[in-house]
């Protein structure tokens, strides 16, 4: 088991800056010739603001005449990307003809989480009736910033496992400018994948030097919809044990963990 279990908790000072679920599924052409009324009455409540955006599928064409251009590109190539926002503008419900997705820039819990995401799945379904999806993609955003810890100073081989921040926990830590590590990791389905991308960043705002961890678990299997929410929970649980193996304990503390 790539990751081992862990109890269930919180952490008061959440890392988390952005959580995405992604279920795609075959094209569905009605959702770009009608707009979705229908599903918008239904999830209003929580998600009243509404935005429709119109994207461009890239084509490799390579060198194509302007006044061709625009014949291949056609209608075909411009899908339609419906936006509906809670609110408050933090979390937002993405509709197209190919996904539905559920992100937010702050995160609770699982369960709050989950519950907002199968309240807009549920009418989905009702409406669209998609036999199956092709993948089903959780991702998590944390970016640890030791300031905000009370762990200025603190070096990040004491806060995070050794292993996953390579040579930022050796002796050449104070030579490296910039470093980006990648990881992709079966998990014990044997059908779903963990990509893990560990980096520094720069805080804006203070120019201090931050770890950013973008985990994204997905299954690129045809899942029904009677296993998707299954499958969902088992990335989920993947996810929370992934996070908690990355960070030591003087930093699980200065997180203030809650148990749940």
């Amino acid at each position: 088991m790539p990751f081992p279990e862990v109890d269930r908790i919180k952490y008061k000072k959440n890392p988390l800056t952005d959580v995405i679920c992604q279920f795609r599924f075959p094209p569905v052409l009605k959702i770009d010739a009608v707009t979705p009324a229908q599903f918008q009455d239904v999830i209003r409540g929580r998600f009243p603001l509404f935005l429709e955006k119109q994207e461009v599928i890239q084509h490799n064409l390579g060198l194509v005449p302007a006044d061709a251009l625009q014949q291949l590109l056609g209608k075909s190539s411009i899908i339609k990307n419906y936006e509906f926002y809670s609110a408050d503008e933090i979390s937002k419900v993405n509709l197209t003809r190919t996904f539905i997705a559920l992100s937010t820039h702050k995160y609770s819990h699982w369960g709050e989480f989950f519950d907002n995401f199968t309240f807009v799945l549920d009418p989905f379904l009702g409406i669209y009736n998609s036999p199956f999806f092709t993948r089903i993609g959780l991702r998590y955003v944390d970016v640890f910033n030791r300031s905000n810890l009370n762990l200025t100073g603190v070096e990040w081989s004491e806060l995070l496992d050794s292993h996953y921040l390579g040579l930022l926990a050796s002796d050449l830590k104070e030579r490296i400018h910039n470093f980006e590590n990648s990881y992709e990791i079966r998990l014990s389905d044997d059908i779903s994948i963990a990509r893990i991308i560990i980096s520094q960043i720069i805080d804006v705002n203070t120019q201090e030097k931050c770890i950013k961890i973008d985990a994204d678990f997905s299954t690129t299997q045809r899942i029904p919809p009677k296993d998707a929410l299954e499958k969902l929970n088992y990335l989920h649980l993947r996810a929370t044990r992934l996070i908690r193996q990355f960070i030591k304990p003087r930093l699980h503390e200065a997180l203030e963990p809650e148990k749940l």
